[in-house]
């Protein structure tokens, strides 16, 4: 006797999708006119559920914010956009007595609220509304909707998303941009990635001699005894830190390597499907089985007749087959690899990267330049230190309560150095 299925609860709605395109004001009105063509072509590329309806443009009262609005509002009319509210919002001006974009205060607060209310209050899906200022005001603004700030070049749209639950914790996503082109900004990026490199290989060469006294005898053999000890064991989780750090190094070498690869060879993969939805009774969704089938080129389920349960017509839709001339071990790897790739990333588009198109190689290039740097080379760089602490101990042989307090102090010192003395960038208009 099988027991009737549990009815289905109905799932919670989803907050309404915001987005916030944030415009920096031209330096040259070429410039807002090429990002205007671009912007009305994205809006009809883009898929719907990444394409902004902008309904409101706010401008300062400085001109050149509120012709980079006019130019952009126009081209939009042209190319079919709805009603679209056009409304000068004083607290845009960069005007420091009126807390404005030179200097957090009563007017950006005001803003902040005022752009609040109108995340909130949205109820259709990709409400959008534009923000046309100034610097450092737009980055502030990227901050508190995002957590980070993001650099905004003269004439750029950022385009960020956002809803009422991330609103107040500050998880929007910056989905793409608009910039005039910048080869200059090219150039440096792709010099600074060498030197990136540079100083990877140069630092993971550096490791390779303090393995010396891991493999001379004579050396070892006054820091370890037969005994686990403390100095044996420093020694051990010195060495285990240095190892790692030097594959982390070369792992940066490697990704940068890789990001100097010529645009004109980027390759992109197919995407991957996500993991089928399941009910409580163990049935998947068949929607999303039909995706899984689409986009792994697999054949569909038969029945008894052996018709296939679509009304396409099979012959011109066959699907696709991997070549088999791929010798089996690099197939094993490739297949693997993309594999472990598919449960770290959910076989699409990492978050943190911006859709392209629309967005340039430039602002590629740059995100996977930090997205390394943090989570290879600098925690390459921190298993060095520690190493390096743990080696102290295990030569000098102190006492490990003294040792901890100058080891502690020394970070103490250097921190407060390296706070007070680090570089900060900004801009403003």
């Amino acid at each position: 006797m099988t027991n009737p299925q549990s009815p289905k609860k109905p799932e919670p709605k989803k907050p309404a999708k915001v987005f916030v395109l944030l415009v920096r004001h031209y330096r040259q009105r070429e410039s807002a006119n090429e990002v205007a063509e671009a912007l009305q072509a994205a809006t009809k590329q883009l898929p719907t559920k990444d394409c902004p309806k902008i309904t409101q443009i706010w401008y300062g009262k400085d001109y050149r914010a509120r012709d980079t609005a006019l130019i952009i509002r126009d081209k939009l009319l042209s190319g079919g956009s709805g009603n679209i509210q056009f409304e000068y919002y004083p607290n845009l001006d960069p005007t420091p007595d009126r807390g404005g974009s030179y200097e957090p205060g009563k007017g950006y607060n005001n803003l902040i609220k005022c752009l609040t209310k109108f995340i909130m209050c949205a109820q259709e899906e990709c409400d959008a509304i534009m923000l046309v200022g100034h610097q450092p005001q737009l980055g502030w603004i990227a901050e508190d909707l995002t957590g980070t700030a993001h650099p905004i070049n003269n004439a750029e749209i950022l385009c960020i998303e956002t809803d009422k639950e991330r609103l107040s914790k500050h998880q929007g996503r910056l989905r793409w941009s608009i910039a005039p082109t910048d080869k200059a900004a090219s150039r440096a990026l792709l010099e600074k990635i060498r030197s990136k490199m540079q100083l990877a290989t140069v630092l993971g060469g550096l490791i390779l001699p303090s393995f010396a006294l891991f493999f001379d005898p004579e050396k070892l053999g006054k820091l370890t005894t037969p005994m686990l000890t403390g100095r044996s064991l420093a020694l051990y989780i010195a060495t285990g830190l240095l190892l790692l750090a030097l594959a982390l190094y070369m792992a940066t070498m490697y990704c940068y390597d890789r990001l100097l690869m010529p645009k004109r060879f980027w390759e992109q993969q197919k995407p991957r499907a996500r993991p089928q939805a399941t009910d409580r009774a163990g049935d998947t969704n068949d929607a999303a089985d039909e995706v899984g089938n689409v986009l792994h080129n697999r054949p569909q389920a038969t029945d008894q007749a052996g018709d296939t349960n679509c009304t396409c017509n099979t012959q011109q839709h066959k699907p696709v087959v991997r070549s088999q001339a791929t010798p089996p071990l690099r197939s094993l790897v490739t297949r693997t690899g993309w594999d472990l790739q598919d449960r770290i990333t959910g076989g699409q588009q990492p978050d943190w990267l911006v859709r392209r198109p629309p967005s340039s190689d430039t602002w590629i290039l740059y995100q996977n330049m930090k997205r390394i740097w943090y989570w290879m080379f600098m925690p390459a760089t921190y298993m060095v230190a520690a190493a390096l602490l743990f080696l102290a101990f295990a030569v000098l042989d102190a006492y490990l309560i003294w040792f901890l307090i100058w080891a502690v102090a020394g970070v103490l010192i250097f921190l407060f150095l390296y706070l007070r003395g680090r570089p900060h960038l900004g801009t403003e208009d």
